[in-house]
Formats: C-alpha cells, structure tokens, sequence
C-alpha cells in the first residue's frame, strides 16, 4: 500500500482508501477496545522475554489456554536462562495438557538458548534469526514489546480487514497475502503512538464481534466505515469518491 499527496492509501488490489477512513476506523477500534479490551498475562507485562514465549505457544494453542497455563510456566522458568538449562523431555511433559508438540519445546528450549546468548542486546529486525519466530511473531513482538508502529496479521485479522474494506488476498493463505499486511500498516501508522491498541482491537474485534459465521454486525464499533454488508451501491459509491 502506498501513500499518496492525495491523502489516499492504495491498496494492492487497485481500491483507494481514504486516509480520513482509515484514521476514522482506527480511532473508533481503538475506543471500542478501551471499554471491551480482553485482559492477557503477556499484554498486561509487555516484556520481550514474556511475549516471546507466549506468542510461540499461541501459534497451536487458545488465548484463554495460554493465559491459564504462562504464569505456571513463568514461575519455572522465570528468565532466558532458567529456559535454556530445561531438558526437553521435561518442556515436553509440561506442554502436553496444551496438545503441544515436541517440536515447540524444542523451539521453547532454543529460545531460551538464543537469548541467553544475546543478553539483552536483540534489536527489532533480528527477532526473525530467534528458534521458533516467524513474520508474525516478529511484528507482534516488535509492536508489543518495542512500540514499533507495525501491523500484526493473523488468520482472524484478514476475516476483519477483508471484510470492512474488500480485500482479497493474492496468496492461497489469506494471513501470507502482502495486501492485508500494507492494510494493517496503514490502519497502525495512522496512530502510531497506539499501534499496541490498534492491533489488540482487531484481533479482539475478530473473536467477539466479527467472527467467521453470522458476524455481530449491529454491535460492530466500525460498521459505519465497514464494507461488509453495505448494499452494493454504498460500497461503489465509496470506491467512486475515492
């Protein structure tokens, strides 16, 4: 998605995006998300070696299964090297009542074993060379523990993003599609300085409100600025102002 001196932001599938509409849209995300927020262990902490091992753990778990099960684990193994000196077999036995392979304690272990190394000196645009950390882990851990102004992109994202402004992803999975990555960029740029909140909003948005079927449109805090739904004349009317 590129800017232009127009005040637009266009989007990879040729659709222009007021950046008033964007700013709205935000905005109303993230007083929505002030009254509704969910309240995590690892957002309510903010600290890299937290979020880390939380963001690997909800790669196959729950939100509400990891909450439950990271304090446990935080007590055992409070810091980097308390991790890094665990036995697999061990990490293994205590991931199993989350349905966690081997493979994750490993990556778990290594993590542990990778920041040790580093003590304390990761910058942001390494964070993919960690075991275990992926594009989406790494913007995740770069919004919530560095405050970089990134947009966060999962499965549950691309449902709202697609939805409210009618994107359509060019790679087979939606969460992998350079389209809803530049759409979150440019919601988060739009305030930067809450680019935790404008994140945590749309992932809350998509587990309460606009989830897969029968979405809850009339409660939506952005229905207003969504194009989901809107008869198809409202949605080629925004198309044509733009």
């Amino acid at each position: 998605m590129s800017r232009s001196d127009s005040g637009l932001s266009l989007s990879a599938n040729g659709l222009a995006v007021p950046q008033g509409r964007l700013r709205g849209f935000a905005g109303e995300l993230v007083k929505w998300f002030s009254r509704q927020r969910r309240s995590f262990p690892w957002r309510e902490s903010g600290d890299l070696y937290v979020l880390l091992v939380a963001e690997i753990l909800l790669k196959q778990t729950t939100a509400a299964a990891a909450a439950l099960f990271l304090p446990g684990f935080l007590e055992a193994y409070s810091a980097p090297v308390h991790l890094a000196r665990a036995r697999t077999r061990r990490l293994e036995k205590l991931l199993q009542p989350l349905g966690l392979s081997r493979q994750r304690a490993e990556h778990l272990r290594a993590l542990g074993i990778a920041l040790q190394q580093l003590n304390g000196r990761l910058e942001p645009e390494n964070l993919e060379l960690l075991p275990g950390v992926g594009p989406y882990t790494a913007s995740a851990v770069r919004c919530f523990a560095f405050g970089l102004p990134v947009g966060v992109v999962d499965t549950n994202v691309t449902r709202v993003l697609g939805r409210a402004f009618s994107i359509m992803g060019s790679r087979s999975e939606a969460r992998k599609s350079p389209e809803f990555w530049a759409m979150a960029d440019a919601l988060v740029r739009t305030r930067p300085k809450q680019a935790k909140e404008v994140n945590w909003a749309l992932l809350d948005l998509a587990n309460s409100v606009c989830i897969p079927r029968g979405p809850r449109c009339a409660s939506c805090p952005v229905r207003v600025q969504c194009d989901y739904g809107q008869p198809c004349g409202a949605v080629l009317s925004r198309v044509a102002a733009a």
